[in-house]
């Protein structure tokens, strides 16, 4: 079987789209500190073959394949692969109907779906993603992701701590330091 342009073009689209979010959205760029180092992910269709390899580097993604894939997904069929490409379902629903095969660390892949929702969340109109994802914050306009998607380069984009930008972990220490405590049966013998 040949493989679909329509297809092709979307997993590059998609591509493009996680090196930029990566970059400029905070949350995908904490999601991408904590990715594994020099990860070569594969996106493809059983059958047809892969669309996309991306490589992490220290500084972003790029696109080409490495010498062996961390992480592959394979869709089971073109039909279950323009459902989840073009925004009829979520990527978590199509794992949940069985229609995506994953060679590789489970935690890895889940972090690579929460980047995935984020630049879903930018490339489709709210009315396709209201099905599927929670509102979330964005960080830039979508009009900058579609831009990038279509003209832009991949290899250009470098993804640095920037200093503004806090680390994961930071946000988590700080968010479980502000929250109250819970009050135990130790706590509640001391107050009487």
């Amino acid at each position: 079987m040949s493989k679909s342009i329509l297809v092709n073009f979307i997993c590059k689209a998609l591509g493009k789209g996680i090196g930029y979010a990566c970059c400029k959205d905070l949350v995908c760029r904490d999601i991408f500190l904590m990715l594994p180092k020099d990860l070569n992910i594969s996106l493809g269709i059983m059958g047809d073959g892969e669309y996309l390899h991306l490589r992490k580097t220290e500084s972003g993604f790029c696109f080409g394949a490495g010498a062996e894939e961390d992480l592959k997904i394979t869709f089971k069929s073109r039909k279950s692969a323009r459902l989840v490409l073009l925004g009829g379902i979520s990527v978590a629903e199509s794992f949940a109907r069985h229609d995506i095969l994953l060679e590789g660390n489970i935690n890895t892949a889940v972090l690579l779906v929460r980047i995935i929702d984020r630049v879903e969340y930018y490339l489709f109109p709210r009315l396709i993603t209201r099905k599927f994802l929670p509102r979330m914050q964005k960080e830039f306009a979508s009009l900058k992701m579609y831009g990038f998607v279509l003209f832009g380069n991949l290899g250009k984009v470098k993804i640095e701590g920037n200093k503004k930008a806090k680390s994961a972990k930071s946000r988590l220490k700080k968010q479980k330091s502000s929250e109250k405590p819970e009050k135990t049966d130790e706590n509640l013998q001391n107050v009487v």
